[in-house]
Parts: C-alpha cells; structure tokens; sequence
C-alpha cells in the first residue's frame, strides 16, 4: 500500500493539476512577497526566512493558496477507469487504504512545496538566523509598513522563535491539506463530484464569511487555525490554543478516514470522472 500510494503520488506531480498548482503558486508568492522582499533589499536589511506564516495573514493569498490545493485534488475521489484493476487486485480495503495514504504523503508534498517556494522568493532579503529581525518588528508595530502586504502580530514574535512559528505552521498546513483531501475524497464516495467541490468550497471559505459578519464561530473552522493572527497567545480565551487544534485536526481526520473506509466497502464501482 505504501509504494502504490507513493507511486500513485508522482503519476499526479506529472499531471497538468500539478503543473497549475506550482505556476499559480509562484506567481502569488512573487506578487505578494515582491513588495516585502524589494523594500527590505534597498534598505540594505535582513530579516528571517521563515516569511509564509506571514503571507497567510493575507486574505488574497489565503484564497488563491485553497483553490490551488483544491485543484490539485480535484480527480478525488480517485475513481477512474485504470483505477479498476488496482481495486480487484488489492481489494477494496487496500484500495481506500491506499487513497488514504496517498492524500497523507500529498499533504506533505504540498506542505514542504508551499514552503521551499516562499524561502526562495524571499532569499535576497532573508537571514538564516533564529532570529526575528527589525523589519518584521517594524511591521509589528505599523500594520501599513511596506504597504501593509501582510499582518505580523508583535505577540508571536515575543513568544516564539522563527524556527517554532516554521514547526508550528507547517504541522497545520499539513493537516490542513490533508483534511482537505480527505474531505473531497469522502463525500465525492457518497454522492457526485460536483457535490463534493461544493460541500469544500463552502467549508475552505467558511472562515472568510463568518469573518465578515465578525462572529466569534470563526474558529470553529480548522481551515481558521492556518493564519497565525488567529492563535491563542497569552490569557485571549476567545482563540483556540493549540491542543484545540490538534485535537480537532485529529478528530476530523478519524472521522474522515473511517467514513471513507466503511464507504468503499460498500460502494458500487462506476466511473465518477464526471
């Protein structure tokens, strides 16, 4: 299962979505990250090379980052034709299993990806120090320094190290590209594909609408606890800590997963390319 699931993964790095993902990604990076790293350069300054935590305060970025990852797993829930003999052979069991791992190794593909992207955009302007420097504590300061490209909350600088907030982020992108994944391949088992764009849609997008009509049930939504303004930092109760996180990251999955499972045990094999 392993080795099919992995290979099963660099057949879809070859794919077109793939090559949609990598081009839409850089070219939002290199818009957002451009301004930022232009202004540090001419100054003649250096500040961390940990910067994507950053970019995903960015509302633009966050949307254009979803609808990327979306695309990617857009042929969930992995129901084509050729796909019938690799089910005979492994039984649906293995089959769903494999799924499984795929969206698992995928999810941190797309994690390591996202991140080599973002340091590389930033590298003319980045030190390679565990340590924040006085631009980004600028900007901690004044939200529109540098045209106010993305949100930097001085709290986080105070209490962790760039190296920390690098861990912290990434373990959250992984899980949340993994619940991504998982979330159109189980509901594309029990309906139509189209329903299951929807049903993520409304659920990747969910943060931004509660965000609008300024209702505190904004973090309820695990693809909330991405941006880093919205960390529990000090004694503000009104924002999940990071036990909320993984606890519901982990809850979601299991369900997601044993959802999935019980479905391919039962499901009646069709081709869903549709």
């Amino acid at each position: 299962m392993i080795r099919s699931s992995i290979s099963y993964l660099f057949r879809q790095i070859r794919s077109l979505r793939f090559l949609t993902v990598l081009i839409i990604w850089i070219l939002i990076v290199e818009d957002i990250v451009s301004v930022y790293r232009g202004y540090v350069v001419e100054q003649g300054l250096r500040d961390s090379i940990v910067i994507l935590p950053f970019l995903q305060t960015n509302a633009y970025f966050m949307k254009i980052i979803r609808l990327a990852g979306l695309c990617f797993y857009s042929n969930a829930p992995f129901m084509e034709r050729e796909e019938m003999f690799a089910l005979q052979r492994m039984g649906r069991g293995r089959w769903g299993m494999k799924n499984i791992l795929y969206l698992l190794w995928s999810s941190l593909f797309l994690t390591i990806l996202l991140n080599v992207i973002c340091m590389i955009a930033d590298l003319p302007a980045a030190s390679l120090t565990n340590e924040w420097g006085s631009v980004l504590r600028t900007m901690s300061v004044d939200g529109a320094a540098f045209g106010g490209v993305f949100a930097v909350d001085s709290a986080i600088l105070n209490q962790f190290s760039p190296l920390q907030v690098l861990v912290i982020q990434f373990l959250l992108d992984f899980a949340a590209f993994y619940v991504l994944g998982l979330l159109l391949y189980v509901v594309g088992l029990f309906s139509r594909r189209i329903i299951a764009y929807i049903v993520a849609i409304a659920v990747l997008f969910l943060p931004s609408v509660i965000g609008w009509l300024n209702y505190a049930g904004l973090y309820f939504s695990p693809f909330s606890w991405i941006e880093m303004t919205n960390w529990r930092v000090g004694y503000d109760l009104s924002k999940p800590d990071f036990i909320y996180m993984a606890a519901g990251f982990l809850l979601i999955i299991l369900v997601l997963v044993l959802a999935g499972q019980l479905r391919v045990a039962k499901v009646e094999w069709n081709n869903q390319e549709e």
